[in-house]
Formats: structure tokens, C-alpha cells, sequence
């Protein structure tokens, strides 16, 4: 019998993540036809790729892509619940259209890509959700305004004057 949590040994990626995953207190609850892996994590259902993993680690060998990885998963098993001292990391990415945003919080900026707003904690960045904006006591506009003051200012400290 096929067993989707169980992969090849020669897909050392996967194996590793999901040996670390359990040695810090998560489990995989799914894998789609897709290859996208999806793990509850307090109240949210994270899904996640390994394809860039992947092609660090084949790029790299260095283990440190699927252990960054797994830190980032881990950083959402901590609630999140306080705007002001997370405020400062609120950012925008662009992502094709064809991406499943889910319950992700988007806007269409193109015909190919769509804006969305993103938590950048722990060398990592994780899409902000409707939960959140309850969670954090705010509203779209507030989000919009916060990711523009700090984009803002990212790119001043780029400019040399």
C-alpha cells in the first residue's frame, strides 16, 4: 500500500525535513498530488514546497536550507499576537496569479502578478492571512499603510545621499 508520508530513499530533502520536523514536535498531516506538504500548526494549516529546498540543497549541500526551513515552520507554533512588536516586519511580495492564495490576503496588481503581504520572522516570510488582522486588532488599510511605511523605509536605507 502506497504510503505518502513515506518517501523514497533517495529524496534525501524530503526525509531530512521530516525528521526534523518531528524531532521539534510537528507532523506532517498531508501531502497532495501536487507535492505540496501541509502541516497544522496551532490554528493554521501551513503548505509548504520543498522545491527550492531542493535545489539549494542539491546546489549547496548544506543542510542548513531544510534546517532554515523547518525554523520558519516552527516560528508559527508562537502566536503572534502582538501588532507592535511585529509591525516592523510587515512586507509585500509578488506572486503569479496562478499561485492558491487560499485565505491569503492579495490584490491583482497585473494580469501575471498579485501583491501579497508577508510576515518576514526568522530568515523567513510567511503570507498574512484575515486571521491575523483580527489577531492583531487591525484593519486592511492599517496593513497597507505599515507595509508602504516599511518598504519606505528599506529603501531609504538603500539610497546613498
Amino acid at each position: 500500500m502506497f504510503n505518502p508520508f513515506k518517501r523514497s530513499k533517495e529524496d534525501v530533502v524530503f526525509n531530512m525535513f521530516k525528521e526534523r520536523l518531528e524531532k521539534r514536535g510537528l507532523t506532517i498531516k498531508s501531502i497532495d498530488d501536487e507535492g505540496f506538504i501541509y502541516i497544522d500548526v496551532d490554528e493554521s494549516d501551513l503548505k509548504i514546497s520543498l522545491e527550492n529546498v531542493r535545489l539549494n540543497y542539491k546546489r549547496d549541500s548544506d543542510e542548513t536550507h531544510i534546517d532554515d526551513l523547518v525554523d520558519v515552520i516552527i516560528s508559527h507554533s508562537f502566536k503572534i499576537d502582538d501588532w507592535e512588536k511585529i509591525k516592523d516586519k510587515i512586507y509585500i511580495q509578488f506572486v503569479p496569479n496562478d499561485f492558491d492564495f487560499g485565505n491569503t490576503i492579495n490584490e491583482r496588481v497585473t494580469n501575471e502578478f498579485s501583491k501579497v503581504f508577508t510576515l518576514s520572522l526568522n530568515n523567513g516570510y510567511s503570507f498574512i492571512i484575515n486571521d491575523n488582522l483580527s489577531d492583531w486588532n487591525i484593519n486592511l488599510k492599517d496593513l497597507q499603510n505599515q507595509a508602504d511605511f516599511n518598504l519606505g523605509i528599506l529603501l531609504l536605507s538603500k539610497v546613498k545621499i
